[in-house]
């Protein structure tokens, strides 16, 4: 039924599915690393080779703008352009050699012949300083070019010469001969100046030198230290960074620390000339960042240990900004560590982004940045990556420059500089350039992939498109598209004028039909792909995406239909999923012209997809509704469900459709709508959806605040006068003018004296009752009904012609207006209740709840209604009718009570019963209702049982009310079995529990047959089993559950009941009544587990012996022989608990004659017959077992005698037992030869037994005493030190320079006497196992904690 299905979802209005629209453009996955080598172009110098080759090759280089510095292997340093032309040769000596005879450059050019390491060059370009193999530094001034030798100036031009010998050697301003002795691992110039240096060597030291004039206008230098790293640590590296005017930060990385710090202060005063030279002063670096750094040892080209690991310092500050947030990144080995901070003047450090560390695949061997957000990285196969370090440290890019064949080591020989890769190689100096993003896109061009080069114009618009710059394109992706938009537009149109000429060519030609397709295919994959790509580029801008449509149509307009249709097909399946939203009016009339041609089956979907995704400023409104009115359904589906929403949308007119829709419900026919026809030969009713019932939906959409029937919200300004608009139609008490404000009355009724009040409402009613019905109970859940509700139904009748005069023409009503229209309607009296009337109470007894602050009723209204849904007849109102008496059953008080029962018990409305019952605290009325029919379905009885009683269950009716108390305890009693199989075994006995525990004694009453009793048995389980909530009080109950547990429990069931039996709470009589039923059934094991723990183990014994017996006389033995050891090893246990020694001793026989007598009959057995061919083996096995256990047993009694007193003789003893198995009558009649075997094999197992643990002992014995003699000697001997000196501070340990104090606590404490706790402690020293040995307190001042020491040279703990 519809009636509580008030308001339809916009999912609700079922249309039949489009075709599947096509992909949209793919998501561009940068999770695939870029190929870098194919966006390079590499470019080879090889004269540089030919030139440097004289000076042994190179051994470092350093680029500059349009200039490439190398360092030889010899010394020199030649500076080349990038023509490959030679500019200077830089000497490595201060002084200039003068000569006048014919000498080669190579002779001129004398000083430090040493391989150059380091290059670095001022920031202005005008001095170079380069650092040697030996530990020399010089300093050029480059603006004294080289000039062309004198003795060269007079020779025949004619002849050829070394462009070597034409150029004079620059000599070096300043030799800084600190270092000499040491390996520099970094060199750089301080700040702006050109003759100030910042050198650190990998002895750790730090030094500032700094170059100026002396009085007599001599270039020298001074030095200051600026720091020194400790002896345990490795200096790596150092980096200079200048930010802004500062004199900039120095990063240190060593083998365990990673900081930054600011050389300002100590520099400020070192600057001085006029500094004395023997001062050396200087303020300690103020620290600005620090991180502990872990080194992992990696082996070196030869594969041996490396001391110096690969590491590396990179910075990265914008150059065009000059922004002041910095990017660092430093590296050890594989590990990899970038943090972001930013350093200003008054801030001189701000960390913005923590420290992030990432694990290379292998070594890195350089770092370099290339944006802020690009990090550069070499291994040691030759592979560049180019990772994003703030996104997980993400591979963008990666080239490989193996096959180039890099000098060794390829960090010397590898620079990127200006978007440019320069490497030296065996052969030459090589340069890669990064394509441009244009260059790239004409090579696709170039080949005719059109496709591919949009889609790759595509990827560069992408705003996660990781190198634009390298490609030459904009940062912002805005720009970027701008910058590729015009390029792309006119590939497009390329792309398209060469498959429009390709498909000619083909039709022309008559070629297969096959390859017309496939260039159709291709066809509309390029204006899909064009489209989405201008409409995902630029969504906001409507005139781009209009502009290129129409260009794309222009050149479509003359060619065939086929080609035109492909354009159109792909636009409609564009706005399907909204990519774009505005077409030219040229394109719209040819989409609705090319739905109108397609199958009908498709038509509705699409045009619903057009509507709701298309801008409606582009539609054509009068095409729409006349192509709307013409195809009337597509597969019965009304295509004129769309025509309200295109008034809606177009003209913001709400009021329109409704009255088109009302005024075909009154004629049956569309002749006098305005906005729907119908053909003059279709009839409703023919199974299509073409009928004006769309009415009731259109007003549950709008009333609820969404557009039918795409579910778009209404504008929240504009819904509530929408609703007042409708509302003035809807609810208006008489008929109105139509057009509004004209004389023309619309009226309902044929003769206006016989129209009703409240036309409209009543004409919607009665067209389809269920569904108006249906449509108002979502209108009452509307806001706009929440305003203060004055009108009434007398004002609206009255007021009618004030309301005509009404520019507004609105209408603000309240639920009390519409339920009183309702209640009108229900006081038309007729001899049979209605349909429709039925359904009009329905609906007031489920909204008059729901709204008590906004409805007000009569109590006499209320029997109305209770009586009229009372009276519903139809099958379909009485599913609904129950669920609306019981929702207004609380506010309603029927005028005759008795009455109102009968009628709900002629209903069969029992739940309903139960529910005023309940308002009445009834209880034994509401629980007798359970009990009324039997027709009641069995889940519906359940349920009804269990809410009547725990609803009994929440009141102490035993006190308050004992009327109804026994009353209930009586119903109880008359339908336990019927409760029982309701609500089951746990509830009833949690119930009978609370209300009175007599009920339990019910169950014994249900039946004395099987099935009855299995149900006995599970419900005193349920009762019984759980001791904390019940108890064993009840002889009669317990009895009966024992019987029932001992008849249908299966022997493992009865024996773990047993065993979770807690006997303690049993009478005596109860225990008794259990062993009576275990007696009567034989069940010697389930005897066993009660007098086990009723303490009386001699019975025990003997019953577990019984057990024994049955088992060996049962065919269970060619099973596993667990259950027998199982029953072996619970007579041992029980007969090791008694106390009685004698009595110990008899169980002891009894269970070993057992198995002896056992033993004999599967002799006698075996003789007569061989089936059991393992009984003798079980036996023998069970009798070994038993006597070890005896063996161990007497063993343990004789250690507790360890006071030394005598044992007594009536104890467990293993001869006495023995003796007494022998004894035994039965065992006396034996032969033998029948027991010889079998005494033998017991006297071996006890002996074997007797001498293995005498062994294990003297093995014991002797290894503890061995341990202790171990431990006693290493006491006094101690460990060796290998070491005599602390590694941590270099101080003695022991041996020859020893401190005196140590002596002199070593003597204190060999002559036991005190010493001073400030010399013990600082003479503490700790040894490991590994015979490393240190202070104690400089662990300490590393940071161990104290007794937690761990070894500084190999990590292990103290011992």
């Amino acid at each position: 039924m519809e009636l509580l299905q008030y308001r339809p979802s916009p999912g609700a209005i079922t249309i039949p599915s489009s075709q599947e629209s096509r992909s949209s453009v793919k998501t561009i996955d940068n999770t695939i690393p870029i190929d870098g080598n194919q966006i390079l172009s590499w470019q080879n110098l090889t004269h540089i080779y030919t030139l440097i080759s004289a000076y042994g090759g190179p051994s470092c280089f350093l680029p500059a703008n349009a200039y490439f510095v190398l360092g030889s292997t010899k010394g020199p340093v030649l500076i080349f352009d990038d023509k490959e032309y030679l500019q200077s040769i830089l000497a490595p000596s201060c002084s200039i050699i003068t000569s006048t005879s014919t000498t080669s450059n190579l002779n001129l050019i004398q000083g430090i012949r040493s391989p150059v390491t380091h290059l670095a060059i001022s920031w202005d370009g005008t001095h170079l300083a380069a650092a040697y193999e030996t530990g020399d530094i010089f300093i050029w001034d480059l603006n004294r070019t080289s000039k062309p030798r004198e003795d060269q100036q007079d020779t025949d031009t004619t002849t050829d010469h070394d462009p070597l010998d034409e150029i004079s050697p620059v000599y070096a301003i300043l030799h800084i001969a600190k270092h000499v002795g040491s390996s520099i691992n970094g060199l750089e110039f301080r700040d702006r100046r050109h003759t100030a240096l910042v050198v650190s060597d990998l002895n750790g030291n730090v030094c500032y030198h700094n170059g100026h004039r002396t009085k007599l206008w001599q270039l020298t230098y001074s030095s200051t230290g600026m720091l020194t790293i400790p002896s345990n640590e490795i200096l790596l590296s150092t980096s200079l960074h200048t930010v802004q005017k500062s004199n900039g930060m120095l990063a240190i990385l060593t083998n365990k620390l990673f900081c930054i710090t600011t050389i300002e202060q100590t520099l400020n005063e070192n600057d001085s000339v006029i500094k004395k030279k023997n001062q050396n002063l200087v303020s300690a670096p103020l620290i600005l960042y620090k991180n502990d750094v872990t080194v992992t040892q990696q082996n070196n080209q030869n594969g041996n240990h490396s001391i110096v690991p690969n590491n590396g310092i990179s910075w990265y500050s914008d150059p065009i900004t000059s922004s002041s947030v910095i990017y660092l990144s430093y590296f050890i080995n594989s590990t990899v560590s970038t943090l972001v901070f930013r350093s200003t003047e008054q801030t001189k450090f701000q960390l913005l982004q923590n420290s992030i560390t990432w694990q290379a695949p292998e070594p890195v061997l350089s770092i370099t940045w290339i944006t802020k957000s690009l990090l550069m990285l070499l291994t040691v196969s030759h592979q560049l990556i180019v990772v994003q370090p703030y996104d997980s440290f993400r591979v963008i890019m990666t080239i490989d420059l193996l096959p180039y064949n890099l000098l060794i080591p390829p960090n010397k020989f590898f620079k990127f500089y200006r978007n440019k890769l320069i490497l030296l190689t065996h052969y030459s100096l090589k340069i890669a350039k990064f394509n441009q993003w244009s260059t790239l896109t004409l090579k696709k061009v170039q080949h005719g992939d059109y496709l591919g080069a949009l889609n790759q114009l595509n990827k560069f618009s992408d705003p996660n498109f990781p190198i634009p710059t390298l490609l030459s394109l904009k940062t912002d992706s805005q720009e970027r598209k701008k910058q590729l938009c015009k390029t792309f537009n006119n590939l497009t149109l390329a792309a398209l004028k060469f498959l429009l000429k390709k498909h000619e060519s083909e039709v022309n030609q008559n070629n297969d039909e096959i390859e017309s397709n496939l260039t159709i295919t291709s066809l509309d994959q390029l204006l899909e792909f064009a489209i989405q790509v201008q409409a995902k580029w630029f969504p906001d801008n409507k005139s781009n995406i209009l502009e290129f449509l129409d260009l794309t149509w222009d050149s479509l307009v003359l060619l065939d239909d086929q080609i035109k249709g492909t354009f159109i097909g792909t636009i409609i399946d564009l706005i399907a999923s909204n990519t774009i939203i505005m077409v030219p009016p040229s394109i719209f009339q040819q989409i609705i012209g090319h739905l109108v041609k397609k199958n009908q089956a498709d038509m509705l979907a699409e045009l619903q997809a057009l509507l709701f995704n298309l801008d409606p400023s582009c539609w054509d409104v009068d095409l729409l509704v006349k192509t709307l009115q013409k195809h009337t359904t597509t597969n019965g589906f009304s295509n004129q469900m769309l025509l309200p929403y295109i008034w809606n949308i177009k003209f913001n007119d709400f009021l329109t459709p409704l009255v088109d829709l009302l005024v075909w419900i009154r004629d049956g026919n569309t002749s006098n709508c305005d906005l729907f026809k119908l053909s003059e030969n279709h009839v409703i009713g023919d199974g299509d959806s073409l009928d004006p019932h769309i009415v009731y939906d259109y007003l549950s959409f709008v009333f609820s605040g969404t557009m039918y029937p795409s579910g778009q919200p209404i504008d929240l300004e504009k819904a509530d006068k929408i609703k007042s608009e409708l509302s003035y139609i809807l609810f208006n008490g008489v008929i109105i003018n139509w057009p509004l404000g004209s004389q023309n009355k619309l009226t309902v009724a044929t003769d206006r004296e016989n129209e009703k009040s409240f036309p409209y409402f009543n004409l919607l009613l009665n067209y389809d009752p269920s569904k108006f019905l249906a449509a108002l109970n979502g209108i009452m859940e509307a806001t706009f009904l929440n305003d203060d509700e004055t009108t009434t139904v007398a004002d609206d009748v009255l007021n009618t012609e004030n309301q005509e005069n009404n520019e507004l023409h609105t209408f603000n009503v309240g639920r009390q207006y519409i339920i009183d229209i309702l209640i009108e309607l229900l006081k038309q009296t007729t001899d049979v209740v209605t349909h429709e009337q039925s359904l009009i109470a329905i609906f007031l007894a489920l909204n008059i709840p729901k709204y008590p602050q906004f409805i007000n009723i009569s109590s006499y209204y209320l029997d109305v209604i209770v009586k009229i849904i009372l009276s519903t007849k139809g099958n379909e109102e009485r599913v609904l009718a129950e669920s609306a008496v019981e929702a207004i059953l609380p506010k309603y008080e029927p005028s005759n009570s008795e009455e109102f029962i009968l009628e709900l018990k002629e209903n069969g409305f029992f739940r309903l019963l139960m529910s005023y019952y309940k308002i009445n605290k009834r209880f034994s009325d509401m629980f007798s209702v359970c009990f009324f029919n039997e027709e009641i379905a069995s889940n519906e009885r359940s349920r009804m049982i269990n809410d009547a009683i725990q609803y009994i269950l929440q009141f102490n009716i035993k006190e308050n009310n004992p009327t109804e108390y026994f009353k209930v305890i009586d119903i109880f009693k008359k339908h336990f079995d019927e409760i029982l199989s309701c609500i089951g075994d746990e509830k009833v006995a949690t119930s009978c529990e609370k209300l009175d525990p007599s009920l339990h004694d019910c169950i014994l009453n249900i039946g004395s047959d099987t099935i009855h009793e299995r149900r006995q048995r599970k419900y005193l389980d349920t009762m019984l089993g759980n001791s904390k909530s019940f108890s064993f009080q009840d002889p009669q109950l317990t009895r009966k559950y024992i019987e029932l547990s001992c008849r249908y429990d299966t022997p493992e069931e009865l024996h773990g009941w047993l065993e979770k039996l807690n006997f303690k709470i049993l009478s005596a009589s109860t225990i008794n009544d259990i062993i009576n039923q275990l007696e009567s059934k034989k069940d010697d094991l389930g005897l066993a587990i009660i007098y086990s723990n009723q303490e009386n183990y001699e019975k025990a014994v003997q019953n577990l012996i019984n057990c024994i017996n049955a088992w060996f006389a049962s065919s269970r033995l060619s099973n596993d022989e667990s259950e027998i050891m199982n029953l072996i090893n619970d007579a041992i246990n029980v007969s090791s608990r008694v106390k009685d020694a004698q009595s110990k001793q008899d169980c002891w026989i009894k269970l070993l004659a057992c198995l002896v007598k056992q033993y004999r009959k599967g002799i006698t057995d075996q003789e007569s017959s061989e089936k059991d061919t393992n009984k003798n083996q079980v036996i023998n096995k069970a009798i070994q077992y038993v006597f070890v256990k005896l063996s161990l047993m007497e063993d343990d009694t004789s250690n507790d005698r360890i006071d030394g007193k005598s044992k007594d003789p009536g104890e467990t003893n293993f001869w006495h037992i023995l003796a007494g198995v022998l004894e035994q009558q039965d065992i006396i009649l034996l032969k033998i030869h029948d027991v010889n075997d079998l005494l033998q094999e017991v006297f071996r197992t006890y002996h074997l037994e007797e001498q293995m643990s005498g062994l294990i002992l003297k093995i014991l014995e002797q290894s503890s005493s061995d341990i202790v003699e171990q431990y006693q000697i290493a006491q006094k001997q101690g460990w060796s030190l290998v070491n005599n000196e602390c590694e941590v501070c270099g101080k003695k340990l022991w041996g020859i320079g020893l401190e005196s104090k140590i002596a002199r606590i070593w003597e204190a404490k060999r002559k036991e006497q005190a010493v001073p706790k400030t010399e013990i402690f600082n003479g503490k020293i700790v040894l490991f196992r590994c015979n490393h040995g240190f202070h104690t307190k400089c662990l300490e001042n590393l940071g161990q904690k104290h007794m937690r020491y761990s070894c500084l040279t190999c990590n292990r703990l103290s011992g």
